[in-house]
């Protein structure tokens, strides 16, 4: 039987935590002597952002779609996220099992449709959970001020940090209750992760939730 590669969906509110937390999954990941062969971080943010610069046909469309305002076609963000995933197995998976860390990702529910159309043709990955951390807003505002004094990120400002809880609550949110309810009937579980505590309290209570998938 062919080897299965396991994918987490990383969500939670702008400044929870979820690139901190997914950076040290994968520093740690050669320490798990029984883990997996390898553990991937994809950022589906980055993933845009790389094709942008890169430019070509994909690039000049993401360009031309956020020039104009208007979103990303998801079909794009989940071709980015499994060429990814695809470049990382080179050798199918003669490599081993791997994990991937998918941070940011699914944003809406457009998403997680355009992923089960995609990925219906790729049956050597599964999404094994949804690790959500949740954080009161107060403290993803201070921490994405914080943030920002030395980030140079545009978006770490008062007002855009607003508008990005605001777009949380209402697209992505839905989401994490979606898969809680277990109405898609596809096994997959979300994991909750308190994530208003200090970097390694959240760390060791990740490593514990995830004990079955890494």
């Amino acid at each position: 039987k062919n080897i299965q590669h396991t994918v987490i969906f990383v969500l939670g509110g702008p400044g929870a935590g979820k690139g901190t937390q997914c950076c040290r999954l994968v520093e740690s990941a050669p320490s798990r002597v029984n883990g997996a062969a390898g553990v991937h971080h994809l950022s589906a943010g980055d993933l845009l952002r790389s094709a942008r610069k890169k430019g070509g046909e994909v690039g000049d469309l993401i360009n031309e779609r956020i020039a104009a305002g208007q979103i990303v076609p998801s079909s794009i963000t989940v071709g980015l996220l499994r060429d990814a995933m695809l470049e990382a197995c080179p050798d199918g998976d003669g490599g081993g099992r791997r994990v991937f860390l998918v941070d940011g990702f699914p944003r809406n529910l457009e998403n997680i449709s355009a992923w089960d159309e995609v990925f219906a043709s790729e049956d050597g990955f599964a999404v094994g959970c949804v690790l959500f951390f949740d954080c009161p807003e107060d403290i993803m505002t201070s921490r994405l001020i914080e943030r920002g004094m030395t980030s140079g990120r545009v978006d770490d400002n008062a007002e855009t940090i607003r508008k990005r809880f605001s777009t949380f609550r209402d697209e992505s949110y839905p989401i994490v209750t979606l898969y809680e309810s277990g109405e898609r009937k596809d096994g997959v579980v979300v994991k909750r992760v308190m994530a208003d505590r200090s970097v390694d309290t959240v760390y060791q209570d990740v490593l514990e939730v995830l004990q079955n998938f890494l």
